[in-house]
């Protein structure tokens, strides 16, 4: 690496450090992430390419590994660490709410579903188990599907709820691009869900829907009714 180029690196990442990231364009946020998989070439044009190729900063972050290695300059490294930084924001959200771990209304459950599903393109179901108290014992991702279905596995919900020895549990999945509305398959299952935790004398709370920053509640609505 040149010492002009190296200047320019250090520069760029001074500028970062004074400001915060506060009122840097997106493609100098990129172009500097994309210093510590790349160290010798020019990242500003390819950070330019990014964006070009996926519409902005959400199209790059979302974009898959083999999708981002197409964008010419883009190696597996630099893909990988692309994709690290929506996981590392997504445990940063769920963290920031560790400490409010009874989540005794909808509110609170659908507070703590939403960054869990950010960036996610394919549909995703989790399990959360509670004590009698509501205090959460365990989140699990039960399965991941494809954009528009996730197969919701009955025989893993019930017997990780039995692991984790709850007596209360919720299932939450996701609608991308779509709408938090339930499907008659939605509704369908979590009656199934519902009926066999039952016989475990464990109680089915709710089955959340998100789609974006909405979600639906099942057992806030006259869905929720029949069980």
């Amino acid at each position: 690496m040149s010492d002009e180029h190296k200047g320019h690196r250090d520069r760029t990442r001074q500028l970062f450090l004074q400001m915060g990231g506060e009122g840097l364009p997106d493609h100098i946020l990129l172009e500097i992430l994309l210093y510590y998989a790349i160290p010798r070439r020019d990242t500003n044009e390819l950070a330019h390419r990014l964006l070009d190729a996926f519409g902005g900063i959400k199209g790059v972050l979302e974009a898959d590994v083999d999708e981002l290695q197409q964008v010419p300059g883009i190696g597996y490294n630099a893909a990988v660490l692309l994709k690290l930084v929506l996981s590392l924001f997504r445990s940063y959200l769920k963290d920031m709410q560790s400490f409010e771990n009874v989540l005794d209304c909808t509110q609170k459950i659908g507070d703590y579903l939403i960054p869990m599903f950010i960036g996610k393109t394919d549909e995703s179901l989790y399990l959360l188990c509670f004590n009698d108290r509501y205090k959460l014992l365990r989140c699990e991702l039960i399965a991941q599907g494809i954009h528009n279905a996730v197969s919701i596995n009955q025989k893993k919900i019930v017997e990780r709820a039995a692991l984790s020895k709850c007596s209360r549990v919720v299932i939450a999945h996701n609608h991308p691009g779509g709408v938090a509305l339930p499907s008659d398959e939605d509704v369908r299952s979590t009656l199934q869900i519902h009926n066999t935790l039952k016989a475990l004398h464990i109680q089915l709370v709710d089955h959340i829907i998100v789609s974006g920053d909405d979600y639906i509640s099942l057992a806030d609505s006259n869905i929720f009714v029949a069980l």
